[in-house]
């Protein structure tokens, strides 16, 4: 028996000086059918990680989060450094959720460069190590902290990952429509 699956959109809406973290049910609002229905437009974990999606947690888990991020976003940082640790151990860990991220880079061109590496690495099974790298060493947008020189550093500091092959798909650009695709997908779902 297939199970449907039920996606949700983490994301921080700034209210004031606070920000609240929301789920937002893909399916519903976008008029899309779930995944065990003839449409041949399906939005399911699936598709998801075989069109590239970095995945963390067991792909069988009830329960998909999807988190659309930017990784010069403060509130995504926040997100990343306490929230998402707190999730992956009650949640992901234990099988009951797993994570895909979809890139939304929105904050400028260092944006688009942090997304494009973070895929290259996701090629060698390294995202969420690169993911973590990221949110810590964030800086202040577009000056620089996300520059090709420093997203390099960033990728050596991952045990196991090939820096050839990490560099060539950088310097290549390999994954940037694969980036732009995903914030063209977020605007026409009014994110």
């Amino acid at each position: 028996m297939k199970k449907s699956l039920i996606f949700y959109i983490i994301f921080a809406v700034y209210i004031g000086s606070t920000s609240t973290l929301f789920t937002y049910n893909i399916p519903k609002a976008a008029g899309i059918q779930p995944e065990n229905t003839g449409n041949n437009n399906k939005l399911s974990l699936h598709s998801l990680v075989q069109r590239g999606s970095p995945l963390l947690g067991n792909p069988s888990a009830p329960i998909t989060i999807v988190e659309f991020g930017d990784f010069q976003c403060d509130r995504c940082a926040r997100f990343a450094k306490a929230t998402e640790p707190q999730l992956n151990q009650t949640y992901v860990q234990p099988g009951k959720v797993n994570f895909v991220y979809k890139y939304f880079p929105n904050y400028g061109p260092d944006s688009t460069a942090a997304a494009v590496a973070a895929q290259c690495t996701n090629d060698q099974g390294k995202f969420w190590n690169y993911y973590d790298i990221l949110y810590k060493n964030q800086g202040m947008a577009n000056f620089g902290w996300a520059s090709k020189d420093n997203l390099k550093k960033f990728g050596s500091q991952i045990a196991g990952l090939d820096m050839q092959k990490f560099n060539s798909c950088l310097d290549g650009q390999k994954y940037l429509s694969f980036v732009q695709s995903d914030l063209a997908k977020e605007h026409l779902l009014s994110l």
